[in-house]
């Protein structure tokens, strides 16, 4: 979203905070108050937990990925052995003619 946008919103948003604030009466405004803080804690509380179980999340991905690639991939060596192997018996394919 256009940031100009985003940032007009909320300052609307806080507008209209402030004038539901000035029509209700004085205690209903403290009751407000209360709930906004309350609801501003559940929301930093929800938003650490959330980025806390990604970051865990994404270490047992990275370790089960990496765990995965490492059993699928053959020894190096190994590797470099059959790609000789290959070249020899192509090589000597190639050199024979048919008469």
């Amino acid at each position: 979203m256009n940031e100009m946008f985003i940032t007009k919103m909320i300052q609307s948003k806080r507008l209209e905070k402030e004038a539901l604030k000035s029509i209700l009466p004085e205690f209903m405004v403290s009751h407000l108050d209360v709930i906004e803080d309350e609801l501003m804690a559940m929301m930093k509380e929800f938003a650490k937990d959330a980025t806390e179980k990604a970051v865990v999340g994404y270490s047992k991905a990275s370790k089960i990925y990496k765990e995965a690639k490492e059993e699928q991939t053959p020894d190096r060596d190994q590797h470099t052995e059959d790609r000789k192997q290959t070249k020899a018996y192509k090589s000597k394919v190639s050199s024979i003619t048919i008469e």
